[in-house]
């Protein structure tokens, strides 16, 4: 990808992006220069909100990746799930309304389940400044390395990268305890064993 690609998301609902992006959710997303930045696969996309005719998300996007579709974009960032809803029913359940205030402009991201389960074990005994470096440190060392807008970017390693990558290397990279369980994880997925995709689109009831 060349030029930037560039569109514009309209909001329908409230979107709070410092807290949805960098509240713990996800660990790669950085603010610079008035821009929301992250590698999501091979491709950096950067958003920010504006204000026109009514309220909306400037997004770019560049590298080896392509650009993401607005639909993958709108769903990736949950902008068109009611968050009010699911609010209104936690405050029908006796949650104080006041409590719930500082919600209302979160909204779940539809991250990769791969990438999601790394942080999630490195979460373990952690918190957010050290899941965020063993986040960047495994991308930086096992990841595929691309260019986007002059610059050098790792995408987040696939299972069976970091697989490859070992267990002796990741402990090099502060991973300490959490390492044996990660290359577990990544080689049961690089061998089919998990099937994270069928189980992101299951019920809760039957992942």
């Amino acid at each position: 990808m060349s030029e930037p690609a560039k569109i514009r998301l309209r909001l329908d609902h409230p979107l709070d992006l410092p807290t949805t992006l960098d509240g713990g959710q996800a660990f790669r997303w950085r603010q610079a220069n008035g821009w929301w930045e992250a590698p999501l696969g091979r491709t950096v996309v950067r958003l920010r909100h504006v204000e026109s005719d009514g309220d909306e998300l400037e997004v770019r996007q560049s590298g080896a990746g392509g650009a993401m579709s607005e639909s993958n974009l709108r769903r990736y960032l949950g902008l068109d799930d009611p968050i009010a809803t699911s609010l209104t029913a936690l405050a029908s359940s006796g949650i104080p309304r006041g409590e719930l205030l500082h919600a209302e402009g979160v909204h779940l991201l539809r991250q990769d389940s791969w990438e999601t389960l790394v942080s999630f074990i490195l979460s373990q005994n952690s918190n957010g400044p050290r899941i965020r470096k063993n986040v960047e440190d495994i991308a930086r060392e096992a990841g595929e390395q691309f260019g986007s807008d002059g610059s050098t970017v790792y995408a987040f390693p696939e299972p069976s990268a970091l697989a490859d990558f070992g267990e002796e290397r990741l402990r090099k990279l502060k991973i300490s305890y959490r390492a044996p369980h990660l290359i577990a994880a990544a080689r049961m997925i690089a061998r089919h064993e998990i099937d994270l995709v069928g189980l992101s689109v299951d019920d809760f009831d039957t992942a």
